[in-house]
């Protein structure tokens, strides 16, 4: 038998980020780490998720990018193995973190 390939070792935790808001024709703007360092993507449509792999050091960011008052954003960390991290921020323009 074979081994499997691959573009060489891997250290660090595959992680799930997660990105909910109330209001979801609200856009935001989310900030994480994956494998190859710290990534910023702007005017996100919600829900968003995304499986990073080799994540030395797992932390997500999301700014709620309505002006709205009653508006929620909610980040979720899930990395395989531990319990997930989820933090909810309420207000506008306002700013989430899981780490």
């Amino acid at each position: 038998g074979g081994g499997g390939g691959g573009g060489g070792a891997q250290t660090g935790a595959t992680v799930l980020y997660k990105v909910t808001g109330t209001n979801t024709s609200s856009s935001a703007v989310i900030t994480y780490y994956s494998g190859s360092g710290e990534t910023q993507a702007t005017s996100v449509a919600l829900p968003w998720s995304l499986t990073a792999t080799g994540v030395a050091i797992p932390v997500l960011y999301a700014q709620n990018a309505s002006g709205a008052a009653d508006t929620t954003i909610t980040c979720e960390l899930d990395v395989s193995g531990q319990a997930p991290v989820v933090n909810t921020a309420r207000g506008p323009y306002a700013v989430v973190t899981c780490s």
